[in-house]
């Protein structure tokens, strides 16, 4: 099985579809491809530091100097990015979101936008490029960087209303996942005047309590801890706290619709505009949007996508429900630390998450995971479509049947070894049985 590259992000296991002779030449191809200083930084995974050398001895290799950055959220490294002209551009090596054993590398563009380097390249075409090495005397170097995570949190605080968040004297529990977020977050909390109780911030740890995946399951040490310390509300972050989710005060998860709406009126109360969300999304935020002012426009699934169509339709807001929120007034990609600080700020104005959360009406929302192995992605897509070709679907991304009384969607997932089916309809019923009728179409032909 090789590494995924969707959104020309590489990822996959660590020592068999991502290793360090690949680090090696990702390191290489970013120094030709940028042509100048290149930042790097790693999420907290145990394979960060040995595929982090291998990146930066392959820039410095390259003739390109490498601006270390260590152990910071991916949305850190991208705002240096974007406000250091200096800087060409820059790699973050995290998977994000996929399980421990997965690692991989983001190429960032000197804008701070996530940079579709290797678009069209698979994993051996990666390692089949031929990079020339820099002469002895051009060899690149290393230098670190000070007081840069200071001057990030700065910035996210003076985007939210300080005062107000100070004033609510709040309290919220935060589930760092041993990740990249608990430096970050516990100093912006301190700007903000809110109380904190941090879990799973030991990045040193050898295992993780849960997996980086923001699900409910994973989530309910998180909701009982911030049930049971009075607090306003939970957090919570993968690795590279580039997406993060909520519980209430009384420790019940948040669905990611929920969480996107109140993002997005916080948003459109300030400034009215079009707000980007995937053809994936339950038509809740749609009809929540255009109520308050916004208008909705829908795109493919995936946090690239989506930053350039909130750029490209001029937006005012974006996002998916996994968590994933885009500002386009601070930068233009998902930074879940800011999220953090714009829910705090709706808390302070609105009132408690779990009354805003109630006003959003619940949906029949469903989504069922098949496996499926890259060799045979071709041809379940060609049999999905010759299925659904009579159905007239929408093709944005994957295969979208619209019906009077709902919709389901099969898509390939860019990111892990997975067909996704989803479903929304009127009868929580009916999206339960259309999704798993599709899931087990799909096992039938993988033969799953």
């Amino acid at each position: 099985m090789s590494a995924s590259l969707g959104d020309g992000w590489l990822r996959g296991r660590f020592g068999t579809e991502v290793t360090v002779e690949m680090g090696l030449q990702i390191g290489r191809i970013a120094g030709r491809r940028y042509g100048g200083p290149v930042a790097v930084a790693c999420d907290t995974r145990p394979s960060g530091e040995a595929l982090t050398s291998a990146v930066k001895a392959g820039i410095m290799a390259s003739g390109q100097d490498v601006i270390d950055m260590g152990r910071l959220p991916t949305s850190a490294l991208q705002y240096y990015i974007m406000t250091h002209d200096e800087v060409a551009g820059g790699i973050m090596i995290t998977a994000s979101h996929s399980p421990m054993d997965y690692n991989g590398f983001k190429f960032i563009a000197a804008s701070g936008r996530d940079d579709p380097a290797l678009e069209g390249m698979t994993a051996e075409s990666i390692m089949a490029e031929t990079v020339p090495t820099a002469p002895w005397e051009k060899i690149g170097e290393t230098r670190g960087v000070n007081g840069e995570l200071e001057r990030y949190v700065d910035a996210v605080a003076g985007c939210v209303d300080s005062e107000a968040i100070i004033s609510k004297h709040l309290k919220i529990c935060v589930d760092c996942a041993r990740g990249n977020c608990q430096s970050t977050v516990t100093m912006l909390l301190n700007r903000l005047g809110v109380e904190y109780i941090t879990m799973d911030g030991n990045a040193s740890a050898e295992v993780t309590r849960r997996d980086s995946e923001l699900s409910p399951e994973n989530m309910k040490a998180l909701g009982n801890l911030t049930s049971h310390t009075k607090s306003n509300l939970g957090v919570a972050f993968d690795m590279d706290a580039d997406r993060c989710m909520f519980v209430t005060g009384k420790g019940k998860f948040v669905r990611g619709d929920k969480s996107f709406c109140i993002l997005a009126r916080s948003v459109l109360d300030k400034k009215k505009g079009k707000v980007v969300t995937s053809v994936a999304s339950p038509s809740s935020i749609a009809k929540f949007v255009e109520a308050n002012g916004g208008l909705i426009k829908l795109c493919a699934v995936g946090a690239p996508t989506v930053v350039r169509k909130v750029s490209d339709y001029g937006a005012v807001f974006g996002g998916e429900v996994n968590g994933g929120s885009v500002f386009p007034d601070f930068q233009p990609c998902r930074d879940a630390i800011l999220a953090l600080a714009r829910m705090l700020e709706a808390v302070a104005i609105y009132g408690p998450l779990e009354k805003q959360a109630a006003q959003i009406p619940d949906t029949n929302y469903v989504m069922v995971n098949v496996s499926c192995p890259d060799e045979r992605r071709p041809e379940v897509t060609a049999k999905v479509r010759d299925i659904l070709s009579t159905m007239n679907p929408d093709v944005t991304d994957g295969f979208k049947v619209t019906e009077e009384d709902g919709w389901f969607l099969i898509r390939l997932s860019d990111t892990c070894h997975v067909i996704r089916v989803y479903a929304e309809y009127d009868d929580a019923e009916k999206a339960e049985a259309k999704a798993n009728e599709y899931a087990g179409i799909l096992k039938d032909m993988i033969g799953a």
